[in-house]
């Protein structure tokens, strides 16, 4: 029995996991999303780039009147195997929209959902598009 149960959370740990994004690699250059808590490799490299939050999101939601555009904030790590972890946080409509760490920059395309009048946005719901290359 006590197996049977290790072997099922050894399995739904393992389903988890998968879900989380640890296994998805991009290609260097290559636009991509990626949820709250997820990361991915780079194919080829040893650098791992992991959403860990949205900051803040004042963005003016659809179909209201605003006076600025507002922005959004969002936290990622960068890490390279055997190297520096860096926290770097990039911006939908202010700068800073690019980071470079450990010879490799980041950019933030754009992050959804938008936010819409008089409704809240689940911080799970949110999904980062990002490139990331070598520095030049």
């Amino acid at each position: 029995m006590y197996l049977t149960l290790f072997s099922l959370c050894a399995a739904l740990m393992l389903s988890c996991a998968g879900q989380a994004g640890g296994g998805k690699q991009v290609t260097a250059g290559q636009e991509f999303k990626l949820k709250v808590g997820q990361e991915v490799r780079l194919k080829a490299e040893r650098v791992k780039v992991r959403f860990a939050s949205v900051v803040e999101d004042s963005r003016c939601p659809e179909g209201v009147d605003c006076i600025w555009a507002g922005n959004a904030k969002v936290s990622l790590v960068l890490e390279r195997e055997g190297g520096a972890r860096r926290v770097v946080e990039l911006n939908t409509n202010v700068e800073p929209k690019t980071a470079a760490a450990e010879g490799y920059e980041v950019r933030l395309t754009n992050l959804s959902p938008y936010p819409q009048a008089e409704k809240k946005i689940d911080p799970k719901q949110y999904a980062a598009t990002l490139v990331v290359g070598r520095v030049r």
